[in-house]
C-alpha cells in the first residue's frame, strides 16, 4: 500500500511538470528536455560502466547531448551562423570522445565510447527531435496525454484479461490484450483531440493546423506502437545488464529512462508525423 501511494505521488509530480514545462512554450520545453538530457545521458553512462565512468567523460557526454539539443532549439529561432556554431560544437564533442579515453589506462575504451555514443543516439537524439516541435504545443500535450494513456490502457486490460504474452523474451508481463486496451485508449484520445466538438477550446491550435479526428487518431495508433517498442527496448537494455530497473531516482517508478523510455521512441516518430502532414494538408 505505502509503495502504491509514493509511486502515485511521484507519477503526479511528474506529471505536474511535465504539463507545466510544455504549456510555457519553447523555453519551457528546453528546460524540460535538457533536464531529461542530463538525467538519462548520466543514468545511462552509469549502469552501461558498472566499474564507473571517469567524471570527465561523463561531463563531456552531458555536454555533447546539451550541444544536439542546443542545436535542435536554435533551428527557425536564431541566424544560421549559430546553428553552424551549435554544429560545430558537436563535431567537437564527437572527437574529443573518442579521443579523451587514450589517457585513462583502466578504462575499456571502446565499450565505454560505444556505449557513450550510443546514449547520444538513444537519447540526446530523440530529446532534440521532441524540442524541435516545442511551437507546437497542443501536439505535444497531446503525444504525452496519449503515451499515458497507453501505458494505462495496457496496464488495466492487460491485468484484467491479458493471456497471450506480447514479448515473453525481453518483458514476460506484456501482454496482447494490453497492447491492444493501450492502442484503443491511444486512438481514442487522437480522435476526441481531433473532433469538431473542440475545435474552439483546448485543442484549437490543432484544428488550425488542420489536424482532423483522422490524422489524429492515425497518430495515437503510430504513439501506442512506438511507446509499446520504446518500453520493449529499454526493457532489452535492462535485460543485457543484468538489472531490473535503470535507477532510483524517481521513487516507486525507478529510473529517469524507466520514465521517458516510451518517449524516446515516440518523439521522432511525431516529429516525422508532422513533417508527412505538413507536406501533404
Amino acid at each position: 500500500m505505502k509503495n502504491v501511494i509514493v509511486r502515485s505521488i511521484t507519477g503526479l509530480i511528474y506529471i505536474i511538470a511535465v504539463i507545466a514545462a510544455v504549456l510555457s512554450g519553447p523555453v519551457g520545453m528546453l528546460i524540460l528536455t535538457a533536464v531529461f538530457t542530463i538525467l538519462a545521458i548520466d543514468e545511462f553512462n552509469r549502469i552501461s560502466n558498472p566499474d564507473g565512468l571517469p567524471c570527465p567523460l561523463r561531463i563531456l557526454d552531458i555536454a555533447g547531448g546539451l550541444s544536439m539539443l542546443s542545436i535542435a532549439y536554435m533551428i527557425n529561432r536564431l541566424p544560421n551562423e549559430w546553428v553552424a556554431i551549435g554544429l560545430v560544437c558537436y563535431l567537437i564533442y564527437l572527437m574529443a570522445r573518442l579521443i579523451i579515453p587514450l589517457y585513462f589506462k583502466q578504462l575499456n575504451q571502446l565499450n565505454s565510447s560505444s556505449f557513450s555514443l550510443m546514449g547520444q543516439l538513444y537519447i540526446a537524439a530523440p530529446l532534440s527531435a521532441l524540442l524541435s516541435m516545442a511551437d507546437h504545443t497542443s501536439l505535444i500535450m497531446l503525444i504525452f496525454i496519449m503515451i499515458w494513456l497507453n501505458d494505462t490502457g495496457a496496464f488495466c486490460v492487460g491485468s484484467l484479461i491479458g493471456r497471450r504474452r506480447l514479448f515473453e523474451r525481453i518483458s514476460p508481463k506484456k501482454s496482447w490484450e494490453g497492447f491492444y486496451g493501450g492502442l484503443l485508449f491511444s486512438i481514442i484520445a487522437g480522435i476526441v483531440a481531433g473532433s469538431p466538438l473542440l475545435a474552439d477550446h483546448c485543442t484549437a491550435s490543432l484544428h488550425n493546423a488542420n489536424f482532423t479526428a483522422v490524422s489524429l487518431g492515425i497518430l495515437g495508433l503510430l504513439v501506442s506502437i512506438m511507446s509499446t517498442w520504446g518500453d520493449l527496448v529499454e526493457s532489452m537494455i535492462k535485460r543485457t545488464l543484468g538489472i531490473k530497473d535503470s535507477g532510483h531516482l524517481l521513487p516507486g517508478h525507478g529510473g529517469i529512462l524507466d520514465r521517458i523510455d516510451s518517449l524516446l521512441f515516440v518523439a521522432p516518430a511525431t516529429l516525422l508525423f508532422l513533417l508527412i502532414h505538413t507536406l501533404i494538408r
